[in-house]
């Protein structure tokens, strides 16, 4: 299936100038059978690469249409593993966001309710 190339090779088409747009578009699907694909993109190319790509000029449009296309169970999966567990409730990791985030990103993850600080 075409959604398990474009997971296998999101690595490299996630920062490329055309290739965002095919990781992109996999992700907007709304296809039962896609579902993994998609989760699998999130675990481990997104969220591990989430500080990188949010900066990157092509990197933060896939993030960018992760947080708007997915609904609020992916969004809240998003903010689940962008957070640690410390102990007391779960604390935001702030070394996923030192520097500026990509203005788009930022605005998105305020909107969403999700804690950039």
């Amino acid at each position: 299936m075409m959604a398990g190339l474009v997971s296998q090779q999101a690595d490299l088409l996630v920062k490329d100038q055309f290739g965002n747009y095919i990781v992109q578009h996999l992700i907007g699907l709304t296809h039962p059978e896609v579902e993994a694909y998609q989760e699998a993109l999130l675990t481990r190319v997104l969220i591990p690469k989430f500080n990188t790509l949010a900066r990157h000029k092509f990197g933060s449009n896939v993030i960018e249409k992760c947080l708007k296309a997915g609904g609020a169970a992916r969004r809240q999966m998003m903010e689940q593993l962008l957070y640690v567990n410390t102990g007391n409730n779960s604390a935001h990791v702030p070394s996923l966001f030192p520097g500026p985030l990509s203005l788009r990103v930022y605005w998105l993850l305020r909107y969403y309710h999700i804690d950039v600080r």
